[in-house]
């Protein structure tokens, strides 16, 4: 397993198939250079009513600075690259009722560029994100998700989330109110399941294999000394 392979599979991502989507894929944090391809991916469905809360275009200024303060609370936007392209972004925030109370429930966010919806790549990154969430120490992964989404209620279902409340009128998108359903699940919940079984044991096989390569390099080096 290479250097690429290991770390991806540590993330609990499923190697094979992310290269089969995106050709060879690289996930890392995002830094300042991506926030025009970030912020284009969220203005493709920015204004439609069905999929997001916004009422305006994202600007690449106000992504800068979206993607600096993800760094400085350490939650850092991932981004899925194809090639030198975002494929996709995941980011993780606190729940928006009251941080303190709510400091272990991660709001759960992924967003696909059009040209890489519908094929699959979307429960890669429900995983990932709830991977992401557990190794930062949260309980619960909740995402608020419009009644006109289907797709994205279809995804959390998947990543084993159960509707926990329903909100009719309770968001305004594209200029009318929407009804709102927020999703959620303790993420022990979701590791227990046969998917999230399947995540912990591909990183903990990566894991012991990155630390038994690393114990071997360490012993070459003592050894030349």
């Amino acid at each position: 397993m290479d250097k690429r392979t290991n770390q991806l599979e540590r993330m609990g991502l499923n190697s094979a198939r992310l290269d089969h989507l995106l050709g060879h894929a690289e996930v890392r944090f995002a830094c300042r250079e991506d926030a025009a391809a970030i912020a284009a991916i969220y203005n493709e469905t920015a204004l439609n009513g069905r999929t997001s809360a916004s009422n305006e275009l994202q600007t690449v200024e106000g992504m800068e600075y979206a993607i600096y303060l993800s760094h400085e609370i350490s939650w850092p936007i991932t981004v899925f690259m194809a090639g030198d392209q975002v494929a996709a972004y995941v980011f993780l925030q606190p729940f928006s009722w009251e941080s303190q109370a709510c400091g272990k429930t991660a709001e759960l966010n992924v967003y696909i560029a059009n040209r890489w919806r519908n094929t699959g790549l979307g429960i890669h990154l429900a995983g990932f994100a709830a991977t992401l969430a557990y190794q930062l120490g949260c309980i619960n992964g909740v995402c608020w998700i419009m009644d006109a989404n289907p797709a994205s209620r279809r995804l959390a279902r998947a990543a084993s989330c159960v509707e926990w409340g329903y909100f009719p009128k309770l968001g305004r998108s594209a200029g009318v109110l929407v009804d709102v359903a927020l999703y959620g699940n303790r993420l022990d919940n979701f590791f227990a399941t046969a998917w999230g079984r399947r995540i912990q044991r591909r990183r903990a096989t990566a894991r012991r294999e990155y630390e038994d390569y690393m114990a071997a390099a360490s012993n070459f080096s003592e050894s030349q000394s």
